[in-house]
């Protein structure tokens, strides 16, 4: 077999040029880690992104136009005590439920056996 002589130059060793093939040098787990967290937080932020333009598009379609006031004052508000107690009817049962209810309970003598 030694009198076989090779086919081409490819086992002739010659000068480096700048094409390596196959020559990397071999890759460490953070760029992997960086790639990954990369890509996730690009997602997080164009779905967080479109999220938000969601929901200020139905705040801006759901705004209703404010209220105006005929006559506006500078007085102050009137206080709760201002206004009349409204009864809705005027049966003395509906009274007579009220007194009661506002009127103290006597605490029951309890009995000893």
């Amino acid at each position: 077999m030694s009198e076989l002589r090779p086919r081409s130059d490819r086992s002739v060793v010659k000068t480096s040029g700048i094409a390596r093939h196959g020559r990397l040098r071999k890759a460490g787990p953070w760029g992997a880690i960086l790639a990954f967290i990369g890509a996730t937080l690009a997602v997080v932020l164009v779905s967080g992104a479109a999220l938000a333009g969601i929901v200020v598009n139905q705040l801006n379609n759901n705004l209703k136009p404010g209220v105006e006031l005929i006559q506006p004052t500078d007085a102050p508000p009137p206080s709760v005590g201002a206004y009349p107690v409204a009864s809705t009817c005027s049966s003395s049962a509906a009274t007579s439920a009220r007194t009661t209810a506002a009127a103290p309970v006597a605490a029951r003598p309890t009995s000893t056996m």
